[in-house]
């Protein structure tokens, strides 16, 4: 069956409700399985705010405690409908991305072409973070974020992502470090990626991290209580689960404000505008 192409403007619709039902798969493996999960960024403010997706997002994040994290990448293969799969830089190589998703399998998006030097298609997917247990001391967790950090950058070089911005000598300085880079895995950045992330996990700890997140470090720490035992909360007509304390969560990522809109310019990022969305079945 030839792919077929459906030009997006303005209205999201069809992808969001595409995402909404591989969420409504995601969400039946995790409730038949017991393991816990939450809405999170701006997938948790979407939910408080609009009762579903923020107007110009096309992603669902959700975080999962270390432990559930990897509970559901032991059974998400095996317990995902038809049309849906899991991914993670285990199962999947090359992986580009540093956490799980959940892919829809028939549908990918083409993705602002005029910010990109080559034509990007990309998976419509469900993003799991791992929760991972963060240290009290400041140091420490400066530390640990300033080696993620650096992690990221090495796999963002390896990656080579051109834009249009990019002059000649930039595209041929990016072409050179990859080639610099080649020894260099990407499963190995991620086994080395792990243990950063995972180095607290196995001690009490106050305050869990989602260390992958696009929002900084110290705004993601947080005391565990405000995830805390997990609230369905209303999302496109569905019910997902959220943080216990959501109000909390909400304010300390996005600050006391945050039920008020962002200017126009602020509200989608550089090179997430969809064009087209391709459907394979």
């Amino acid at each position: 069956m030839k792919p077929k192409e459906i030009a997006i403007g303005k209205d999201l619709t069809v992808v969001q409700e595409l995402l909404c039902q591989a969420m409504d798969a995601v969400h039946k493996v995790c409730q038949e399985n017991g393991i816990v999960y939450y809405l999170i960024g701006g997938s948790a403010l979407g939910a408080v705010r609009h009762k579903g997706f923020i107007p110009w997002d096309v992603d669902i994040d959700i975080g999962m405690h270390r432990t559930q994290y990897e509970a559901f990448a032991k059974i998400a293969p095996v317990c995902l409908p038809e049309g849906y799969s899991y991914h993670d830089h285990r199962n999947t190589k090359p992986y580009y991305q540093s956490h799980a998703a959940v892919w829809v399998d028939h549908a990918k998006a083409v993705v602002d072409p005029d910010y990109y030097r080559q034509r990007r298609e990309v998976n419509l997917l469900i993003d799991i973070l791992p929760l991972d247990n963060a240290p009290d001391c400041v140091f420490l967790q400066e530390r640990q974020e300033a080696e993620i950090r650096k992690l990221t950058r090495l796999q963002s070089r390896k990656e080579c992502i051109l834009y249009q911005r990019n002059s000649v000598w930039e595209r041929w300085a990016k072409r050179l470090i990859q080639a610099a880079l080649l020894p260099c895995s990407l499963e190995g950045l991620e086994r080395r990626r792990e243990k950063i992330l995972t180095r607290y996990d196995g001690q009490e700890a106050r305050c869990w991290c989602s260390m992958l997140s696009q929002y900084p470090y110290k705004k993601q720490c947080m005391s565990k209580e405000v995830y805390g035992r997990p609230v369905l909360m209303e999302f496109c007509g569905r019910q997902y689960y959220g943080p216990e304390q959501v109000e909390e969560y909400l304010k300390q990522i996005f600050g006391e404000n945050y039920m008020e809109l962002p200017p126009p310019e602020r509200r989608l990022r550089p090179g997430d505008r969809i064009e087209t969305l391709i459907l394979s079945r």
